[in-house]
């Protein structure tokens, strides 16, 4: 439920003894594929699922690991 939390909240303030860190959406797809699921072919599967949710819950669409409103800066690489 922990993972569930994390991933349904736009954005997440973690307080830790040295350091205050600030999380958003776009981590989501990272964290979730460096999980070890019970099956490893359902990861494709089940992040599409969560995108689609996603993408209704803030009027995007999801490219093949991109959000459509974000695309330009998620193509800029430095």
């Amino acid at each position: 439920w922990v993972f569930q939390e994390l991933l349904l909240s736009p954005r997440v303030i973690l307080f830790g003894r040295n350091e205050i860190l600030w999380q958003c959406l776009l981590e989501v797809q990272n964290q979730y594929c460096n999980l070890e699921l019970t099956v490893a072919s359902d990861k494709l599967a089940a992040l599409s699922g969560v995108a689609n949710l996603f993408s209704k819950k803030i009027g995007s669409v999801y490219l093949a690991g991109l959000w459509r409103s974000h695309l330009p800066g998620c193509l800029m690489w430095t």
